[in-house]
């Protein structure tokens, strides 16, 4: 009942009457299956998401790093990101100065 099916095609009308129809009890049992069937198809799945993952973020990968230290962002390294930093916190103590300073 989400999407993968025409609403007219028979098993979905079927899926439709069992888990819609007034035998309670039938409409758990299709639950109980549908979802058994859900986490063996996701448990077989799981390792092609993994692989997917480490190809899309190579080093930086959550899998990669696995009990490592976490890798540094794209683009960055710590020199620079110091620097940057750096440069803010003298920029801004010399705002203060000129701010504080009465006339």
């Amino acid at each position: 009942m989400v999407g993968a099916r025409r609403w007219d095609d028979p098993r979905v009308l079927e899926e439709r009457n069992i888990l819609l129809g007034p035998d309670a009890e039938a409409a758990w049992r299709r639950v109980v299956e549908i979802r058994a069937r859900l986490v063996e198809e996701f448990l077989k799945a799981w390792p092609f998401v993994k692989m997917a993952e480490m190809r899309a973020y190579g080093e930086h990968s959550f899998y990669r790093n696995l009990g490592k230290e976490r890798p540094l962002p794209h683009g960055d390294d710590e020199d620079t990101a110091n620097s940057v930093l750096s440069s803010l916190s003298s920029e801004e103590s010399s705002e203060e100065g000129e701010d504080g300073e009465e006339e």
